[in-house]
């Protein structure tokens, strides 16, 4: 979840409702060969808005067909179907349990504050100095798209409104992804523009 999370610079609320058929195979042939079904990501988050993010390495693109051919299947297999309609709710919306990416064991979606201990535990056996958010996830994808593609491009795989906003999650200084305001970018943008 932290790679996918990371990869394709998603929120919390996304991240637990991903469901397998947000990914399409790329519009490039090519890379729809190589990709396969993974080829892109399309997210409908905050304010309803809507983003297709590409795959960009086969790492992720690898531990994602891991993921679902050898783990997903096994996590799908030991929910209780006799107890369990095959639906969940979440954020008032109804999913399909076997369509969720990340479905749990009781046939729900993870939550985010089983999500948030998971970070943190795995934060503190590493040795990170400070609680690690989860939104420091998406700081860090913003952090690694923004010198593969223009900041533009970056902000549409964002979904965000204002490139503004994009290039407060850029941090040229990776380690310090989330933990201070980007001061490369403050004053680029009066309120005039």
């Amino acid at each position: 979840m932290f790679h996918i999370a990371i990869h394709f610079a998603l929120r919390i609320s996304e991240l637990v409702t991903l469901q397998l058929d947000d990914f399409r195979p790329h519009h490039d042939p090519e890379l729809a060969e190589k990709l396969g079904r993974w080829g892109t990501l399309t997210v409908t988050g905050k304010n309803d808005t809507t983003g297709t993010i590409p795959m960009r390495e086969m790492s992720i693109h690898d531990l994602l067909e891991w993921y679902v051919t050898n783990v997903r299947q096994k996590i799908l297999l030991r929910r209780n179907s006799k107890k369990d309609s095959g639906l969940c709710v979440y954020d008032d919306k109804e999913y399909v349990v076997a369509n969720l990416l990340f479905p749990t064991e009781r046939g729900g979606i993870v939550h985010p504050n089983t999500f948030r201990s998971r970070l943190n535990k795995i934060a503190s056996q590493v040795n990170l100095p400070k609680k690690l958010k989860t939104h420091t996830l998406r700081h860090t994808g913003c952090t690694l798209m923004v010198p593969l593609y223009t900041p533009e491009i970056a902000q549409k795989y964002m979904r965000h409104r204002w490139l503004s906003t994009t290039l407060g999650y850029y941090h040229p200084n990776p380690l310090e992804a989330g933990n201070e305001v980007n001061a490369a970018f403050e004053g680029l943008f009066d309120d005039e523009e």
